[in-house]
């Protein structure tokens, strides 16, 4: 069942994003009180290179694409690159690259990326706890 959900969802979420891939069973991570929140392109949020990610990719902060930071820990079972589909933050989810690591102090962790535009009280802010992160196998 859980492989045809996967099917599913990533089926649906590439035919939005306008993209083709052939599709794979997935990874599920859930139960492990994961944390997602947002984070955005700037020097305040990020280091001195806000917008440089970790794999060394330049994104413009104002239209960043769906990319995703995860913490050190959750890099073991979701490489760099891997595509996923993030379910449980109503408004952010979705299709997304991991392309970012959070700071070491974070675990069981993502912060999505979206434009330095957005101003706090934004419903685009948030913290969302206990969230479902689908991993599409490579």
């Amino acid at each position: 069942m859980r492989k045809w959900i996967c099917t599913l969802i990533f089926s649906f979420s590439s035919y939005n994003l306008g993209s083709t891939f052939m599709l794979k069973p997935c990874l599920t991570l859930t139960g492990k009180n994961i944390t997602a929140t947002v984070y955005q392109g700037v020097t305040s949020q990020t280091d001195n290179e806000p917008t440089l990610t970790a794999v060394g990719v330049q994104f413009d902060k104002n239209a960043p694409p769906n990319w995703i930071a995860i913490s050190p820990d959750l890099l073991e079972s979701i490489p760099f690159y891997s595509d996923v589909y993030l379910y449980g933050t109503e408004i952010h989810d979705g299709m997304y690259k991991v392309m970012d690591r959070t700071s070491r102090r974070y675990n069981n962790h993502i912060d999505i990326l979206i434009p330095a535009s957005v101003r706090p009280g934004d419903r685009r802010y948030g913290k969302w706890r206990n969230i479902t992160i689908y991993v599409r196998k490579n």
